[in-house]
């Protein structure tokens, strides 16, 4: 495998604010604007794959106006090729509110409205020639059913790896069939318990026997890897201070597919992917995870040295 990631994804401007307190529906906070960063679920990890020296290409449909073309810029910056990118001025800017209080953040997404997209030509053909695919089911819903899109990744013979945020499903029995198509299934807490909720207790044994490897993130608490029949992969966290822990799901499922793209073993992935998130927290803003393996085998060496993983 030569590491080539194409990401299917949105770009977008992260406005950030710190919150006097975390309120409940009804509730009046006051909001201190911070400063406004590049961001995207799907683009912070493109950056932060990109930053391992690996080929990263990003599939993208934007309006083409200045904020586009900024946020544009700095994922080439990041070393990510973005001349995949098509062009409808009909979108609005994608916007993302984060909310920050103590380290953590509430985000809200502004509706992309992003709706029954056409793959290009050269589009596919370059999903045809990538060794991973990563993307979200919203951005995979984006495109028109008759474009058949997560078959033509599977057909390729590209590893497929999502995602899974638990206000993207939707579509409950759609969605299944979709998850079921994926190598790699990324899911964190609350992911968990959306799909427990609306498939069982048992939804990863059955996706599993359809052949996901799934990835469970718990923050501070470290990962989960459960693949095949073999047993569940624990790993430890990282007990370190939070500056801003957007972007850290990014910057793990990022650093865990480079690991697959070296061809490590799921528990080594796993280990470099908590180590890399947990760095990556330490700074603010969605792509302070973009670093090195050298960067991040050193702060990995370091806190083990110093006894602070959980």
């Amino acid at each position: 495998m030569n590491g080539v990631m194409v990401v299917i994804g949105t770009n977008d401007l992260d406005e950030y604010y710190e919150m006097d307190t975390v309120p409940v529906m009804g509730d009046k906070v006051v909001c201190k604007f911070l400063e406004t960063k590049v961001g995207g679920m799907l683009a912070n990890a493109a950056a932060v794959y990109a930053g391992y020296g690996c080929k990263t290409y990003m599939i993208d449909c934007v309006n083409g106006g200045p904020q586009s073309e900024n946020m544009e810029r700095e994922l080439r910056e990041c070393g990510v090729d973005t001349s995949y990118f098509s062009v409808d001025a009909s979108l609005p800017d994608p916007r993302c509110l984060i909310m920050l209080k103590g380290g953590e953040r509430v985000i809200f997404v502004m509706d992309r409205k992003k709706r029954d997209l056409k793959l290009t030509a050269d589009q596919g053909r370059l999903i045809a020639e990538a060794d991973i695919v990563y993307s979200s089911l919203s951005e995979l819903r984006a495109f028109g059913a008759e474009e058949h899109i997560t078959e033509r990744i599977v057909a390729s013979g590209a590893k497929l790896a999502l995602d899974v945020e638990a206000g993207t499903l939707a579509e409950p029995e759609k969605d299944f069939l979709l998850l079921g198509w994926a190598d790699y299934l990324f899911i964190n807490s609350g992911s968990h318990r959306r799909l427990s909720e609306l498939y069982g207790g048992d939804y990863g044994e059955r996706l599993r026997e359809m052949g996901a490897a799934l990835v469970y993130t718990k923050g501070s608490r470290g990962c989960s890897v459960c693949a095949g029949d073999g047993e569940p992969i624990h790993v430890p966290g990282y007990k370190v201070k939070a500056v801003d822990t957007t972007g850290a799901g990014d910057t793990f499922n990022a650093s865990f597919l480079y690991g697959v793209s070296r061809g490590w073993t799921l528990r080594e992935c796993a280990e470099f992917a908590n180590a890399a998130a947990a760095r990556a927290i330490g700074f603010m803003g969605a792509r302070g995870g973009v670093a090195t393996e050298a960067a991040v085998e050193q702060f990995k060496e370091q806190f083990l040295t110093g006894g602070n993983q959980s």
